[in-house]
């Protein structure tokens, strides 16, 4: 057994880490979308056509194997770039990350119908990759798994691999996952035929120089601009009433759209169009624990003796008086004050106190000055060396002079001087021969590389580099910190009791409030949970038997008496949308360990949470309140009628051409003011209705966060400090501005026309293209520039490889079993086509 582990040691721990990683990743989901997917098709004949394109179709049981190497495919991939770049880690080798994209890719938040559907389009590409002569021979595919592993995993590395990712199930052999990664590399291969690959070469292979250097001004070139806000609803009165017709037209047009929020570029903003199709809205009745309320009812009940027992015994350090610090810097400051460089010369340390391959005593004598230069570049230089440790045979353990505190890496090629001598009274380094007779283990951290024999010497060099001196016993130097200690002891000085009682009582209240709340909150589930176990029952029994649903029971309606008894606080919200729910305080509490933190918005209306279950949730943070959620009516979205939703229909078309008629004038007030030379300040100073804005300084697209893994940052459309809702065309038009000149331009939802002048450039033409030749090739943004426009173009790419395919989807969710069985007697005479590999 430890035979078999230690040849596969490398294989078996990497691994073993890798697993840990995507165990959280991906082991849960893929698991619930193989068994929900195994369900689905227990419940469907596997000879029974799922989809058809032009030229094709692909059964049920031909969808599912497909499917299944998809998978099969993702989990490889995973874990052969996990495992090869903690591989190249622990070699030491810098890891830079694979030259080759990974395939069979599978979307963190993808449903089952958009797996198939992205599978169905995969194996179309690689089919049409067959007929135009593509071929992946095995050395390509091979070339492929070496580059992912970063050319460290071998044969039995890959072996293992593909035991790991069978769980359970027989291993998939290598002409098997050949044959997998083969089919998703044809589909790659089409892609770059059509210049919209997946690798950084195809990304950069859309990038033309004009577009660089647009889209670096749209991050660097700043202005400033007077805006005049003009409120649409001012020329409603110049609106007509429309015909009855028109209304009608206008509702069937927008009836079936919510009137959401949009996310525009990376910023939510007001949809620009109306929307009256009714969302499913939902009401919550609540129990809240008030955080501030429990703990002014604590502070109350704490005594004097509490309080001056917690600062007893925390009032070092937790209490100390603020004027303390100065002191503690004079001690700490004295050890070191005491022996300064300028007053210890070298010469005091002797020669042969220092280890082996310490710097020659004549080189210690330098002076303070030179001493200080030369530490910083030691510390440099011991970068470049430890990157290649076996670059002439030996590498010792011993730190470079002035290095290892900085580094905390061992030096590799410190070597002793010629004719130098090992410290006086200890042994000889061994370092240089162990160094040249045994290789160290790259799965050895640096921290065990260094021998006991060696520690003592490795201490009295970082001595020596920093100027200390060695001389002091160990006696001599516990007796002094005692004495140190003893004296900031003195001279400590406490906070008053009296100036910190308050605050003293508050934290203890605080720490009782989080010490019962959990016990309270889950008191009252437990009482809850029985009553709706019961109902939930009942509920099922009924929908089985096609029964109406009974009421809940009345512990389940009224909160009143838990509230009471608990000091809960009992509310209520009325119906509320998904928005709504969101941008609410409830629905921005976040579930308990059991729902792993997810917000209550979501999960009301993403999850699976029934009607008067009861959900615990808290605010976050550690100082928030604690909430036991009920759900008590789901009302499903509906497209009301015409004659229900007229007036809002007539509201929203008012609306729209109110806007139009005020831009139009807001166009001509523009050119007036153009011709008059006049700021808008000037201009609207008799108007004080109209509110003008000058903005700060801003650019098109603001830097966002920056992505963990590839430091990549995200770019957002700018909303310019004082406007409102401002969308992309806005920012296009603005940017086209000359200085001084005048337009009228909307916002993104229509609601505010602006009066716009540009006022203030900040950089010239000149200087922007001065910046931008010396930015263009390193400036952060261009490479989410260029994933964007990759993005674009492989989109426009695939529309126009699937324009003419004619996908049909022949699957419904209400087809029956004898349905499917009608369906494969009819397409009896295909059955004999090629199985999907």
């Amino acid at each position: 057994m430890f035979k078999f582990f230690r040849r596969y040691q490398k294989i078996l721990i990497v691994i073993g880490g890798v697993i840990l990683m995507l165990a959280f990743t991906v082991a849960e989901p893929l698991s619930n979308w193989v068994q929900e997917r195994n369900q689905a098709l227990g419940q469907r004949n596997p000879k029974a056509t799922a989809v058809t394109w032009k030229g094709g179709r692909l059964t049920e049981g031909e969808l599912d194997r497909l499917v299944y190497n998809r998978q099969m495919a993702n989990r490889f991939v995973r874990y052969v770039d996990g495992v090869g770049a903690q591989t190249a880690e622990l070699a030491g080798i810098p890891d830079f990350g694979p030259r080759v994209g990974a395939v069979g890719g599978i979307g963190e938040n993808w449903t089952k119908q958009m797996l198939e559907e992205d599978v169905v389009l995969r194996h179309i590409l690689a089919e049409r990759g067959r007929k135009m002569g593509i071929v992946i021979s095995d050395q390509a595919i091979g070339d492929y798994i070496e580059e992912l592993g970063r050319n460290e995993l071998g044969g039995d590395e890959l072996r293992g691999i593909l035991q790991m990712i069978a769980g359970g199930n027989r291993p998939l052999t290598a002409d098997e996952i050949y044959n997998i990664l083969r089919h998703e590399l044809l589909a790659d291969a089409v892609l770059q035929a059509y210049g919209v690959g997946p690798t950084s070469q195809d990304m950069l292979a859309a990038e033309l120089p004009v577009n660089r250097w647009e889209e670096w001004k749209r991050t660097n070139d700043r202005i400033v601009v007077e805006a005049a806000a003009i409120d649409p609803a001012t020329s409603i009165l110049d609106v007509a009433d429309p015909t009855d017709g028109v209304l009608r037209k206008y509702f069937d047009e927008h009836k079936e759209q919510f009137g959401f929020p949009v996310n525009v570029l990376g910023v939510e903003l007001p949809s620009s169009e109306p929307g009256f199709h009714v969302p499913r809205k939902i009401t919550l009745k609540y129990l809240r624990a008030n955080f501030e309320e429990y703990v002014d009812r604590y502070s109350k009940e704490i005594t004097d003796e509490e309080v001056a027992a917690y600062y007893e015994e925390r009032k070092n350090p937790m209490f100390i008086a603020a004027e303390l610090e100065s002191t503690e810097v004079d001690v700490e400051e004295t050890p070191a004050s005491e022996t300064p460089a300028e007053e210890t010369p070298a010469e005091e340390t002797p020669a042969n106190e220092a280890p082996a391959d310490e710097t020659p005593a004549e080189e210690s004598s330098e002076t303070p000055a030179e001493s200080t230069e030369s530490t910083e570049p030691a510390a440099e230089s011991t970068e470049p060396m430890t990157e290649e440790p076996a670059a002439d045979g030996e590498a010792t353990e011993q730190p470079a002079e002035g290095a290892e505190e900085s580094t905390g890496e061992p030096a590799s090629d410190s070597a002793p001087a010629d004719g130098e001598q090992p410290a006086e009274g200890g042994e000889e380094n061994p370092a240089p021969e162990s160094a040249a007779t045994k290789k160290d283990s790259p799965f050895r951290l640096a921290a065990y590389q260094q021998t006991e024999e060696e520690t003592p010497a490795t201490d009295d060099a970082t001595e020596s580099a920093e100027g200390e001196t060695p001389a002091e016993s160990d006696d001599e130097a516990e007796e002094t910190e005692t004495t140190v200690t003893e004296e900031t002891e003195e001279e400590i000085k406490y906070q008053p009791l009296e100036e910190v009682k308050d605050d003293i009582r508050r934290r203890i209240a605080e720490d009782k409030f989080f010490d019962n709340i959990d016990a309270v909150m889950q008191g009252a589930v437990g009482r809850l949970n029985p009553y709706y176990s019961t109902y939930l029952g009942q509920k099922l029994d009924a929908e089985a038997a096609k029964k109406p649903v009974p009421a809940p029971p009345a512990e389940l309606v009224d909160f009143a008496p838990i509230a009471k008894e608990l000091n809960l606080e009992l509310e209520e919200t009325g119906e509320l949308d998904i928005v709504q729910l969101r941008d609410s305080n409830v629905g921005k509490t976040v579930g308990d360990q059991k729902y792993r933190g997810t917000p209550l918005w979501q999960m009301m209306f993403g999850g699976d949470i029934d009607n008067f279950e009861p959900v615990l949730t808290l605010d976050i943070g550690r100082f928030g309140d604690r909430y036991l959620v009920m759900k008590t009516s789901d009302e499903p979205a509906r497209i009301p009628t015409f004659e229900e939703a007229r007036e809002q229909v007539l509201a929203a078309w008012k609306r729209e051409q109110a806007a139009k008629l005020a831009l139009e004038k807001a166009k001509t007030t523009a050119k007036t003011i153009q011709d008059s030379g006049l700021d808008l300040t000037a201009y609207y100073v008799d108007q004080p209705e109209v509110v003008v804005t000058k903005t700060p300084p801003f650019t098109q697209f603001t830097e966002g966060d920056i992505a963990p893994t590839s430091r990549v940052p995200s770019y957002r459309l700018s909303q310019p400090q004082g406007l409102k809702a401002i969308g992309p065309e806005f920012m296009e038009d603005v940017f086209k501005l000359k200085q001084g000149e005048v337009t009228a331009l909307p916002n993104y939802d229509d609601s505010v026309i602006y009066v716009v002048r540009l006022a203030d450039e900040y950089e010239s033409t000149e200087q922007l293209r001065t910046d931008f030749l010396e930015q263009a090739n390193f400036w952060p943004g261009r490479f989410a520039f260029l994933g964007n426009n990759a993005q674009n173009a492989r989109g426009m790419a695939l529309k126009a490889l699937f324009d003419d395919t004619e996908i049909e989807w022949k699957r419904t969710n209400e087809t029956t079993a004898a349905e499917e069985d009608a369906e494969v007697e009819a397409d009896s005479e295909d059955e004999g086509e090629e199985s999907v590999e």
